[in-house]
């Protein structure tokens, strides 16, 4: 039975970077005994990640459904090489829940597991590792809250967005619903530590699944990075709920473009969404479950490296955008379309 490595995310951790990484090199990689099929081997279109297929499953994507995945995984198993692994990547596994019957709650717990008994049924051919990786609760929750913003019209505080996505911080029951399906010791779990990295994060991410030879592969520059909260402070502002993808998309291009044209300055407001207080409190709720995930699945005792309090405690207090840096901000915007920077907007 051929094996296969279901990277879940979760969301913000690299995966992106990863993804890209494992589509430029696929290979090579593939000659080191690591398969990253692409997703049109099936009925899916061309993409650097499975996010699709995910969709499919919990039937979400109103062109495919769970029976297209299903033919997708088994044209893998047929088509595998004699003793190669295959990875498969999305983030979208790790946050979605089924509901047939109705309207989806990805807060519900039964929902959350019934996708993943879902994802069992469509990798029964296969002997699957679930490999998952944990960002720290406040840092991925601000993470999440910030793409949230880019990626769609979201306006809300980021106290009713932790409220709203309370079941992806319980990373406790997350990898329990994962290891019921698959199994405790098919569970491959791992930190996102990304101020103490000494290596890319695709290096890193081989060294989990068992690529040791790096020699010749080509790692690009970060993908996906978040940029600093004042932009996207400026973007929730102008959000509107419902707004349309195109508009969204180009909004998003103009912030990203802004990110990184050097003529456009930006307030600084602090880097943080959360207030110290709110992430102390977050963080106190998770710490037993966070003992428990370590010890279960690292076999050591702490989950996440440093001093979380100390950290948080040499943090500035973030505030608010004022009236005058909003307007500057806006100018400097509508400078970069003036000078064609943005050719979508």
């Amino acid at each position: 039975m051929p094996e296969l490595i279901l990277h879940i995310g979760t969301h913000k951790t690299g995966t992106t970077s990863i993804q890209h990484f494992c589509t430029d090199n696929r290979k090579a990689l593939r000659a080191r005994g690591l398969w990253y099929p692409s997703p049109d081997l099936g009925s899916f279109p061309k993409h650097y990640a499975h996010h699709r297929i995910a969709h499919a499953i919990a039937g979400v994507d109103s062109n495919f459904s769970i029976d297209d995945s299903r033919r997708f995984f088994d044209r893998v198993r047929r088509r595998a090489r004699h003793a190669e692994r295959i990875l498969v990547s999305a983030e979208p596994f790790y946050r979605h829940a089924l509901n047939p019957d109705g309207p989806v709650d990805r807060q519900d717990p039964a929902q959350l597991h019934r996708f993943v008994e879902a994802v069992g049924t469509c990798l029964g051919g296969f002997d699957v590792k679930v490999l998952v990786a944990l960002r720290r609760q406040d840092r991925f929750a601000e993470s999440l809250y910030a793409e949230q913003i880019l990626a769609s019209g979201y306006t809300a505080s980021i106290e009713k967005f932790v409220s709203a996505r309370s079941a992806l911080l319980d990373y406790r029951q997350r990898l329990d619903d994962w290891a019921s399906v698959f199994g405790e010791s098919n569970m491959i779990v791992a930190t996102f530590e990304p101020t103490r990295r000494d290596q890319p994060v695709e290096y890193e991410f081989l060294e989990l699944v068992g690529v040791n030879d790096t020699n010749g592969l080509d790692v690009a520059p970060p993908r996906n990075v978040t940029p600093r909260r004042a932009l996207v402070e400026f973007k929730r502002l102008i959000n509107v709920n419902g707004q349309p993808t195109a508009t969204n998309r180009a909004l998003r291009q103009w912030i990203e473009q802004a990110a990184t044209d050097p003529t456009v300055t930006t307030p600084d407001i602090g880097e943080r969404y959360m207030s110290p207080r709110s992430r102390i409190d977050l963080l106190d709720r998770s710490l037993d479950d966070n003992e428990h995930i370590a010890e279960r699945f690292l076999e050591r005792r702490q989950l996440f490296e440093g001093s979380a309090i100390e950290e948080i405690r040499r943090t500035t207090q973030a505030r608010d955008l004022t009236d005058a840096e909003f307007r500057q901000l806006s100018q400097a915007m509508w400078q970069l379309v003036a000078r064609g920077a943005t050719s979508d907007v």
